[in-house]
């Protein structure tokens, strides 16, 4: 009846219009017009025939502009329903007609913020997550080292880096370390003195130094005083000393126990990391001065030439542009993770050169400080040893012509022999001076190096071929090594 009495509404003539519409003083909602109860719609509506508005079939679509009640029953078959709340009228159109296009897009919009939300909720938790759990260590990068102790075998684990997280501010680098850092005062027996550095490696009163700063003591000919952190100052004894490796440990009897630095695996260190060298020079009164740097490069091999000029001893280093400057010898070479992973004790000094400084390597150094503390000396070298070579070929200076050089000089390729040790192995062999060394026991001389690098797998007693070119004439030559005395 709602449905025929609206269409019979619409279609009538507009005189007729007043008729029906339902009275002023009801509420103004045309989309669901309350008929009151007492009301009783008649239930045909009759009109002259020349007025009467044609009966609609019940099929007959409802014109889209005018919203009607899609359950609303005549008043006097029922009452009027209960109005519906905005969400119940939508689940009742959606179960008999589909949603229109907006409104699909909303659900979908809708449907992605959710899913945008819970992302990102996700991610926050997966980030805390992170940053509290901590970071595993891979059991091959971490080196197991004994601590240095009197018995030796008290543990003294290197530590493998964790993450980027982990990383301190150099601040922090050069806090973690300072406690555990020394200035060695030496006094030789002429009165003259010297200072250095050390690292205390066990909070016994274990320190670690080069044997070039307490050479005067471990020669009976000198005593070292140690000052530490906290303004104490000990004199020290030499524990065992490895002239070779430039390795000496000293020992100091503190009141307290001392904080011994925790030591790193330089094996993992690569060329770009951040490190801070630390040092005394001048003395106690520029304690711990710190000069911040790159690792320049890794494995570098140094050859430490012996008085008459030859390459005696090849070191292994870590290559820094960290300033190292006189009275660093001695001092840690610290990371990001505030772990000592070299000694400094080498740089080159040379004019046209700036910030190049080296460091030994705190694996080898470590292994090779166990045994000076056990026996007080190394009777055999450690596998990570960086420094090789102890023979003497007996030529005090060289110089390598490259192809280049040595066709402007009329010469031949090779190492030219500028200065020979009176009576050593080259002399005896044959070779002159202004012989050009062209081959070194079978390896063709491109380079200096190519002749140190054999002289640093060599033993005194090895016998070596050498060729050289002298007046545009090839000679051969046996050359016995001798060993170098130091």
């Amino acid at each position: 009846m709602a449905k025929r009495k609206s269409d019979a509404r619409k279609n009538a003539p507009e005189t007729k219009k007043e008729e029906i519409l339902p009275p002023k003083t009801e509420p103004e909602e045309i989309k669901e017009p309350e008929i009151p109860e007492e009301v009783e719609a008649p239930e045909e509506a009759e009109a002259p025939e020349e007025e009467q508005a044609p009966e609609i079939p019940e099929e007959a679509e409802i014109p889209e502009e005018t919203e009607i009640p899609e359950e609303a029953e005549a008043p006097d078959q029922a009452p009027a329903p209960k109005r519906k709340n905005a969400f119940v009228r939508a689940i009742g159109s959606f179960s008999e007609k589909k949603l229109s296009v907006p409104v699909w897009t909303a659900l979908l919009g809708l449907l992605c913020v959710l899913l945008a939300v819970a992302l990102f909720v996700v991610s926050i938790t997966a980030m805390n997550v992170k940053k509290t759990a901590p970071a595993p260590k891979d059991p091959d990068k971490v080196v197991a080292i004994d601590r240095l102790s009197e018995t030796g075998d008290v543990n003294l684990v290197s530590q493998a880096p964790k993450g980027a997280e982990d990383a301190l501010s150099i601040h922090d680098m050069i806090s973690s370390v300072e406690p555990s850092l020394v200035c060695i005062s030496v006094t030789h027996k002429d009165g003259s003195t010297g200072v250095a550095s050390g690292i205390i490696v066990d909070a016994s009163g274990y320190v670690l130094t080069n044997y070039h700063v307490i050479e005067p003591a471990a020669e009976k000919t000198g005593s070292v005083l140690v000052y530490t952190s906290d303004g104490g100052s000990y004199e020290a004894e030499t524990v065992g000393a490895d002239t070779f490796s430039d390795i000496a440990i000293l020992r100091i009897s503190p009141e307290g126990e001392l904080v011994a630095a925790t030591l790193g695996d330089s094996a993992l260190t690569q060329q770009g990391d951040w490190v801070v060298a630390l040092g005394t020079p001048g003395g106690k009164d520029l304690f711990c001065t710190a000069t911040v740097g790159i690792v320049s490069g890794t494995g570098r091999q140094i050859p430490v030439k012996t008085p008459d000029g030859n390459a005696a001893k090849i070191f292994t280093v870590i290559q820094t542009d960290a300033a190292v400057n006189p009275g660093n010898s001695g001092g840690p070479l610290v990371n990001v993770y505030g772990q000592v992973i070299g000694v400094t004790g080498l740089k080159l000094s040379e004019a046209e050169y700036e910030g190049v400084g080296f460091a030994l390597p705190i694996n080898g150094v470590i292994e090779i400080a166990n045994q000076l503390i056990a026996t007080g000396e190394v009777s055999e070298r450690p596998e990570s040893d960086f420094v090789t070579g102890s023979v003497t070929f007996g030529v005090k200076s060289f110089e390598y012509f490259s192809q280049k050089s040595a066709q402007e000089n009329g010469l031949v390729p090779g190492a030219y022999v500028k200065v020979l040790a009176s009576g050593g192995p080259a002399e005896t062999a044959g070779i002159q001076m202004g012989d050009i060394i062209t081959v070194f026991d079978g390896k063709e001389v491109k380079a200096l190096s190519d002749i140190t690098d054999v002289l640093a797998a060599k033993s005194p007693g090895d016998v070596i071929t050498v060729q050289v070119n002298r007046n545009r004439t090839e000679l051969s030559f046996e050359v016995t090594l001798a060993e170098y005395a130091g």
